[in-house]
């Protein structure tokens, strides 16, 4: 099958993913353009073409409409600042540029694989420079050469290491070492909510796992299970929050409790606003708060930054959108898991609109519609 114009779009987007900089005047980086030109083509295809992606927005639109509104409601409070704008902007776009990927993919099985390999590409090599320490100072946590936070840096690794799940024509040679080389770099960017996203991940793979038992015996399997991984899960934290230790600049027992503080501090402070401002303070308001001091910039959780920013109805509208998003994805699919694994990671920062979780849920939904319709043969991951 030829090259295409939409396939190198998507490839290019995909790779996009990895570069936030170089940045030009007006903080834009380098693969803007390409990304302006992928939402024009996918919302070229969402308006004209009846297929999944389009069915996908018609679901959505309610959700977005209510996102509107929830956000004209601030606005009648806290004007029309141009942070404001920008942020909700980011925020109707990222849904929007979803729905139109999964229309552009659907029905193109290689230009699925095309994407995901560059995709898994892009995520090396932000391991890579991340794990020689390429674009930054030796003994910080490292971001990658072209990575500007290291937050970002982690959660993209996390979401490569389930999209590698789902290569299957991925020779098993190349599989395990790129798994092993995205694991060691998340691990030195010390981001525990990127490595929450994957616990939760193998939660439910488990949980799933286990659907084949019957009575008794499923619920048996499935506690022992659970309680194990949990188990594990709280060994580790408690291990980290006891030893003195640093794996890499990255996991510290130190930096475990500076980051549990901060995040308290600011969903504290962040939930105040309500009582003066119970409509929302308005999309990507938390930073310019006054008095923030000992606080982060970002409120560090998708539902509480919905709910302080756009106030409840923006609440409601981002769980409406969590709705449609798991209803579309089929039942013991690999991206279902990668839902839970983006809400698990949303929970303790904002990643809502992080452009490499939406292009990866495009690439795996598509996928997934596609093996609906071509049942594959041999699945690699198969969860739900």
């Amino acid at each position: 099958m030829p090259i295409t114009v939409i396939d190198v779009l998507v490839v290019a987007a995909a790779i996009g993913t990895a570069f936030q900089k170089p940045t030009f005047p007006g903080n834009l980086s380098i693969v803007d353009p390409v990304f302006v030109l992928v939402n024009l083509v996918a919302f070229r295809y969402v308006l004209i073409r009846a297929n999944p992606g389009s069915e996908l927005l018609r679901r959505l639109l309610p959700w977005l409409w209510l996102l509107c509104v929830s956000t004209i409601v601030t606005m009648i409070r806290v004007g029309i600042p141009f942070w404001l704008v920008s942020t909700f902007a980011r925020e109707i776009l990222a849904v929007i540029t979803f729905a139109g990927l999964v229309a552009v993919l659907a029905g193109r099985p290689r230009t699925i694989d095309r994407a995901r390999i560059a995709f898994l590409a892009a995520v090396a090599f932000v391991a890579l420079t991340n794990i020689f320490e390429i674009g930054g100072r030796a003994g910080e946590r490292q971001a990658g050469l072209t990575v500007r936070n290291v937050n970002y840096a982690a959660h993209l690794l996390a979401m490569g290491l389930l999209v590698l799940g789902t290569a299957r024509n991925l020779r098993r040679s190349l599989r395990w070492p790129l798994a092993g080389v995205y694991l060691l770099a998340l691990v030195r960017t010390g981001s525990f909510g990127a490595l929450l996203s994957l616990l939760a991940a193998t939660v439910y793979v488990v949980w799933r796992a286990t659907s084949h038992f019957r009575g008794q015996g499923r619920v048996l399997v499935r506690i022992v299970s659970l309680a194990a991984l949990l188990a594990v899960g709280a060994w580790g934290v408690s291990s980290i929050r006891l030893a003195e230790f640093d794996v890499g600049s990255g996991v510290d027992s130190n930096r475990l409790t500076r980051s549990e503080s901060s995040r308290i501090d600011t969903w504290r402070y962040g939930l105040e606003q309500l009582r003066s401002h119970p409509y929302g303070i308005g999309p990507g308001g938390y930073e310019f708060l006054p008095e923030k001091a000992g606080t982060s910039d970002e409120m560090h959780s998708d539902p509480l930054a919905f709910l302080v920013e756009h106030g409840p109805l923006g609440l409601v509208a981002f769980l409406g959108i969590a709705y449609v998003l798991w209803r579309a994805a089929p039942p013991a699919s690999a991206s279902r898991v990668v839902l839970v694994a983006f809400a698990a990671g949303g929970l303790v920062r904002q990643t809502f609109t992080f452009r490499y979780i939406w292009i990866a849920l495009a690439i795996v939904l598509a996928s997934d519609l596609l093996d609906r319709r071509q049942p594959a043969q041999d699945p690699v991951m198969k969860a739900g």
